[in-house]
């Protein structure tokens, strides 16, 4: 059984969110051989991309915060009421790094047990061809003609799945016939995904 995932699967373990159980589960049956994971190359830059912007809209605040701190200082009424506000720019540069720290442990993690799926010419050509018949963004095109090609050249036991939050992004029917027709599941969240997996496999 091959599970395909994409960058939302990275960025659910590396920023700890609702499902980060889940996807924890599923990395776990990878590593430990029940399942193989295999992951478009093209999505591993968007959860850098996200991160990196997560840390710049902190920094941002960081700069008016500490723009209010220098004003608040010439008035001697607000003098202990900025103390709090100056562990501000250390806090924030803590969870930045933080969460750098995190999914660059996460990304390492998920590359010694998954397949990378390269974005050569051909994948790329169909995922333009795609993207104008299921009006599909140009990221989602391309992870979505990676996932179809390797799974049409797949010959390990199945049925695989491909699983992804944004479900709304791929719920056009002619995708998930083809994908259905590829002998795969598509599932809309990894809880759903770790829970097909504990009753097939546990």
């Amino acid at each position: 059984m091959t599970v395909y995932l994409e960058s939302n699967f990275i960025l659910e373990l590396a920023l700890d969110q609702e499902q980060a159980a889940a996807a924890s589960a599923i990395l776990a049956r990878a590593e430990s051989g029940e399942i193989e994971l295999a992951f478009p190359a093209f999505s591993l830059s968007e959860p850098f991309a996200t991160v990196i912007q997560r840390a710049r809209r902190r920094d941002h605040f960081v700069s008016t915060v500490n723009e209010q701190r220098r004003e608040l200082r010439r008035s001697p009424f607000h003098e202990l009421d900025i103390e709090p506000l100056e562990r501000i720019p250390a806090a924030i540069d803590l969870i930045n790094a933080r969460e750098m720290d995190r999914l660059i442990a996460i990304v390492e993690r998920t590359l010694l047990v998954a397949t990378l799926i390269p974005t050569d010419l051909p994948v790329f050509r169909q995922a333009m061809t795609l993207r104008s018949e299921h009006d599909l963004s140009v990221p989602d095109s391309i992870i979505y003609a990676a996932v179809i090609t390797h799974l049409s050249k797949n010959r390990t036991s199945g049925p695989h799945s491909f699983i992804n939050k944004n479900f709304k992004d791929f719920q056009d029917p002619t995708i998930i016939d083809t994908l259905s027709n590829l002998s795969r599941t598509f599932l809309p969240s990894f809880s759903a995904g770790a829970s097909l997996f504990d009753s097939s496999i546990g």
